[in-house]
């Protein structure tokens, strides 16, 4: 068995021994040393485990084209210069696409899941991010997430509901929520893990850091990996709700916050209101 093969077969066996049934509907008990083993797994799981040891480059779509069409040229040219020397008719043919990793840079605004294997206690995945992309904010209710960077980088913003108490309430009607961290950034290898109640929504979004040297390449972008647990299931009350997020002013914080959970004050100005709201212009493809 191949290296890679291996790095990901022990993680799926370490994610059937973890999760175990009695998780589900149980968030409390979705621990840090719960998931420890998960953790020691994803460190030996690499880009290359998945056919990613060349980071995809983006192009603008008008570079793309430009690329193609000049790659088409070279082609035809190589063509007609066989056909003379061997004194046949020239034969047209479809010129392949430059020879670039990224197979998907006609679609630079998108983002691409690849599925991976999914049971009822855990699920594995990889999203896959253009340079600017984003996942908008979003929660997993109930549920823990360890999502570790295969290459690139990626920014992340979570929030935690101030009064975990109004978690249903909340996903329907919007709420008062703490900042745990705004444009963290991760960087390959490292991983980031929230629970039902630390960090649990969050939005991810990338950087496009356009280059000359590259022939117009945006950038790599990111690739994530995913390990879920239980995975969304809008049945059993874990379905995703997309948030807008809009600051409280320092006197309606003051006003309406008052003491937190465990009696100590809040800033102010870590405090946002978080809103049910569909994200326009946003879906996720998948590659499988």
């Amino acid at each position: 068995m191949a290296r890679g093969a291996a790095a990901v077969q022990r993680l799926v066996r370490t994610c059937e021994r973890t999760a175990r049934r009695e998780l589900v509907g149980r968030p409390d008990l979705l621990t840090p040393e719960l998931i420890e083993p998960i953790a020691r797994a994803l460190q030996d799981v690499t880009k290359a485990d998945f056919g990613l040891a060349e980071p995809w480059h983006w192009r603008h779509p008008e570079d793309e084209a430009a690329a193609a069409a000049e790659a088409k040229a070279e082609a035809d040219e190589e063509d007609q210069q066989k056909a003379h020397d061997a004194g046949a008719s020239p034969v047209k043919r479809v010129a392949a696409r430059p020879n670039t990793p990224n197979l998907l840079a006609s679609k630079p605004a998108e983002t691409y899941y690849y599925h991976i294997t999914e049971t009822s206690r855990y699920s594995i995945g990889i999203f896959i991010l253009p340079p600017g992309g984003r996942i908008p904010m979003h929660d997993h209710p109930r549920m823990c997430v360890l999502s570790k960077v295969l290459f690139g980088d990626m920014n992340v913003s979570s929030y935690d509901w101030t009064v975990p108490a109004d978690l249903d309430h909340n996903r329907k009607h919007g709420g008062l929520a703490d900042t745990v961290d705004v444009g963290a950034t991760y960087s390959e290898g490292m991983t980031k893990v929230l629970f039902p109640h630390k960090g649990n929504m969050h939005e991810f979004y990338t950087q496009a850091k356009p280059t000359s040297e590259n022939g117009g390449s945006l950038g790599v972008g990111v690739a994530i990996l995913d390990v879920i647990l239980p995975p969304y299931d809008e049945g059993s009350g874990r379905d995703c709700t997309y948030f807008v997020r809009s600051q409280v002013e320092d006197d309606d914080a003051s006003t309406s916050l008052g003491e937190t959970a465990d009696h100590t004050t809040a800033f102010p100005s870590s405090r946002v209101f978080l809103e049910p709201a569909e994200p326009e212009d946003f879906y996720v493809e998948n590659l499988n």
